[in-house]
């Protein structure tokens, strides 16, 4: 439990970092059309951190720990389901087709939330 609480301290520093990057970024390169994708990284990180803590059985919350492994598990499937979206979108310039992606998640959503355990 005591990693857990760590963890909180950690990911409101790390949100706090994350905004003053997009910040800066966005300021001085310009380069606010992509800079945003540091929320999704952001995000990423986050979730990738409660899996660990979760198979480590440092990270309890209300409700069985099956729901909330698998509940972590598919916020951690979409998430990436966007981040491939807008990255191969944004990369190809091929907005007409890469939406294909999200009926690969959707494919992908019943197996992962049938075979988490």
């Amino acid at each position: 439990m005591e990693r857990y609480e760590k963890f909180k301290e950690y990911k409101k520093a790390m949100w706090l970092v994350i905004v003053a990057l997009f910040f800066l970024i966005g300021f001085f390169a310009h380069a606010w059309g992509i800079v945003w994708i540091i929320f999704l990284v952001g995000a990423a990180v986050e979730q990738l951190v409660k899996v660990i803590l979760l198979q480590d059985g440092d990270y309890e919350q209300p409700g069985t720990h099956r729901e909330e492994r698998r509940s972590t598990y598919l916020s951690l499937l979409w998430l990436v389901v966007v981040i491939l979206y807008f990255g191969r979108s944004f990369m190809t310039g091929a907005w007409y087709i890469t939406w294909v992606i999200f009926l690969i998640g959707a494919a992908v959503h019943p197996v992962v939330k049938v075979n988490i355990q």
